[in-house]
């Protein structure tokens, strides 16, 4: 009786409105409110999860550092730079295809994983033929160590490859719990092994290529492990194609990522000595310090926008990623400058010097590098896996372009300068792409005050 006589008041005071719709609004509503929760509460968990790889990367990095020496560290920077480029290109856009199809198939992602096992180690032995051959030529002008470290590395990434796939299940099906522990099984397992080093006086850089490669493989296991618990892992044949497919769009696009991002490194370590190889990989290592805002909204954002229920939802997210990330990687890129003069030769050591001001080059280029990873991820959540890699072919010209001009003249100073100038001609192309793949202007990405008025919001 006393519902009735509510309705009824209801009613007398707004006659137009029609109370049959009202349960349906309010569950639009809560179903509205509970997806951008969600959302935060992902993209916190993955910021925390992310601080804390960097925290491990940055003290092990300043171990690893100083206990290698500019000729060391330069030694190890060029014998794993290139059997994670190898890995890269015969991956065929597989982590990014698994990502993107554990989200979309949540209940079959035990076939997507299975499948996924079957590929990695096709893509294994093709990696092991080129490689074991690619090596020895293009650093042809380093020492036997370096060359054998750099084949033993290809090795053991190869044979891995595959069981690093559960990850991305992890990552696809928005189990970011398993996810987050996984990932930080690696790097935490990494910065204890570099700590015995340190205790017990290690100073050869094979000894820290293995600790990276056990460590990795170990942080893959515990991801396979978790996933064979919450799901059957069985190879399905009609899932290879769909991979296969949506693998090689993004791999397109994955290989001027991957030479934008190590163009520099892959030509330093064939034309400069290791000691400057070293100084320019500490100043990357520097400018990564910003990383974790980047790869958190990155990452939350590629399973929220694959996963949405409609375009239009998945466009305002990937809308309200970019702003945050924009807003965020302005601040922490700021005053991230205005220390690596005092902080970086303290923390790493005076022999680092050199690093200063290529760090501070490189860490103004995170900006538009974090901000490219962003935006790439929410493309490739709205299935345009293709698109990154026409902004990435255009900043991959640049990086070239600016290598061939800047290198020869500057050394490792020219290298930051190409590296900035590539990543801003990127973002540039990428804003254009994201405003017609959103239908939105791109005038709307760049306005932070709905960014601002939201974390003033979260903090009152």
């Amino acid at each position: 009786m006393d519902a009735a006589r509510s309705l009824g008041a209801i009613h007398v005071m707004f006659p137009h409105l029609d109370i049959a719709v009202l349960p349906r609004t309010y569950q639009g509503l809560f179903d509205r409110f509970v997806r951008v929760r969600s959302w935060r509460a992902d993209l916190l968990s993955n910021f925390v999860t992310t601080v804390g790889i960097s925290a491990c990367g940055m003290l092990t990095g300043l171990m690893v550092a100083r206990l290698l020496g500019p000729d060391g560290r330069g030694g190890l920077a060029a014998a794993v730079i290139w059997p994670m480029f190898i890995v890269g290109v015969v991956g065929f856009g597989q982590a990014q295809s698994v990502t993107y199809f554990s989200g979309k198939l949540r209940h079959n992602a035990g076939q997507v994983m299975g499948s996924a096992l079957v590929i990695g180690l096709f893509q294994g032995l093709l990696g092991c033929m080129v490689g074991w051959w690619l090596i020895p030529m293009v650093l042809s002008g380093q020492t036997r160590s370096v060359i054998d470290m750099s084949r033993w590395c290809l090795l053991v990434m190869l044979a891995g490859m595959g069981m690093s796939y559960s990850l991305f299940v992890l990552q696809g099906t928005a189990q970011f719990l398993a996810w987050n522990v996984a990932r930080l099984a690696g790097p935490i397992s990494y910065l204890a092994v570099i700590v015995i080093y340190w205790l017990f006086d290690v100073h050869r850089p094979m000894a820290v290529a293995w600790a990276i490669l056990a460590t990795s493989s170990f942080q893959s296991l515990i991801g396979l492990i978790w996933v064979a618990r919450t799901e059957t892992v069985r190879f399905a044949f009609h899932l290879v194609k769909p991979l296969m497919q949506y693998g090689g769009r993004s791999w397109l696009a994955s290989i001027p990522i991957m030479m934008n991002a190590r163009l520099d490194q892959l030509v330093m370590s064939v034309f400069i000595p290791p000691v400057e190889l070293g100084c320019y990989a500490v100043a990357v290592a520097w400018a990564g310090i910003t990383l974790p805002i980047s790869s958190a909204i990155a990452n939350t954002t590629f399973a929220h926008v694959a996963g949405a229920a409609a375009d239009s939802e998945g466009h305002a997210t990937a809308a309200r990623a970019f702003r945050y990330g924009l807003f965020a990687n302005l601040i922490a890129a700021g005053a991230l400058c205005i220390g690596t003069p005092l902080l970086l030769p303290l923390l790493f050591g005076d022999r680092y010097t050199p690093s200063v001001v290529p760090g501070i080059i490189l860490v103004l280029a995170s900006v538009f590098s974090g901000m490219n990873y962003i935006v790439s991820d929410s493309l490739r959540g709205m299935n345009r896996p293709l698109e990154p890699a026409i902004a990435e072919g255009v900043g991959l010209l640049m990086t070239g372009l600016g290598l061939a001009i800047l290198l020869p003249v500057w050394g490792i100073l020219g290298a930051a300068l190409a590296s900035l100038l590539s990543y801003v001609t990127t973002f540039v192309v990428l804003v254009i792409l994201l405003s017609r793949a959103s239908r939105a202007d791109w005038r709307v990405l760049f306005d932070l005050r709905s960014a601002l008025g939201r974390i003033r919001g979260w903090s009152t």
